[in-house]
């Protein structure tokens, strides 16, 4: 799919739709944004937390689902094993701290561009 053209990321929603609802029947818990997925696989006990178990079979159940659709996932994209803290849509998900946070490269990001605008108020005070 050209992601330079403007109705790319809509069209690649609208294709992925269909593929978001059967993962959440077969009871995936997670947020979908256009190429981004970020959540958890099913799990075998209702109200426990996701093991590394689970997030192995997830992994197969979702890259399996894919693969049928002909669509491939980059070797170093996702986790396969599991994790508390994960980047997604420019932030870090920590579930274990129960926090949405900035990545250091934006948060340096931001206080690069903090410092700049303090100095040009301080040098452009009447």
């Amino acid at each position: 799919m050209p992601f330079g053209l403007a109705v790319a990321p809509y069209t690649w929603t609208k294709v992925c739709r269909p593929v978001v609802s059967r993962l959440r029947e077969l009871g995936f818990m997670f947020t979908a944004y256009v190429d981004d997925f970020g959540g958890r696989p099913p799990v075998r006990k209702k109200g426990w937390p996701a093991t590394k178990a689970d997030a192995r079979r997830g992994w197969k159940t979702a890259a399996s689902l894919l693969a049928v659709l002909g669509l491939k996932v980059h070797r170093d994209k996702g986790e396969r094993e599991g994790t508390t803290s994960l980047p997604l849509l420019g932030h870090v998900v920590d579930t274990r701290l129960g926090v949405f946070g900035l990545q250091p490269k934006r948060v340096m990001k931001v206080e690069t561009m903090a410092a700049a605008l303090l100095r040009y108020a301080s040098k452009h005070r009447r």
